[in-house]
């Protein structure tokens, strides 16, 4: 519970630093209020907390791929392989890890499924 607080305060703070350096974009915004959401209602249920720090290890682990699309942008090679191989990278990263979590997320659905039923 600590951990899902500190990335709940994390996020919270990251939001308010890209909101006071003007450097909010659409996709941003929904990133972090998506994550705050599920961070805080896992906090409030007290529930799924390894699977919310799971799917938060799998998506934040490419974001330094993200960070290079735009440096590279930034730099000229726009339109170079170098370009092409940092904008692929997390989208197969995020299928990959997609298909290797999803049967522990099914399993751990059904399980609070026959929690809740009885």
């Amino acid at each position: 519970m600590r951990v899902s607080a500190l990335s709940l305060a994390y996020f919270i703070y990251d939001l308010a630093c890209c909101w006071v350096d003007k450097n909010m974009t659409m996709d941003n915004l929904a990133h972090h209020l998506v994550s705050i959401v599920g961070i805080g209602a896992g906090l409030a249920y007290e529930m799924c907390g390894s699977e919310i720090m799971a799917t938060l290890l799998i998506t934040e682990i490419s974001s330094p791929f993200l960070h290079l699309r735009e440096f590279l942008k930034e730099l000229g090679y726009k339109n170079t392989d170098l370009n092409l191989a940092a904008d692929v990278t997390p989208v197969i990263h995020l299928r990959f890890s997609a298909v290797l979590s999803r049967p522990y997320e099914c399993s751990n659905l059904e399980e609070a499924s026959h929690i809740a039923i009885h």
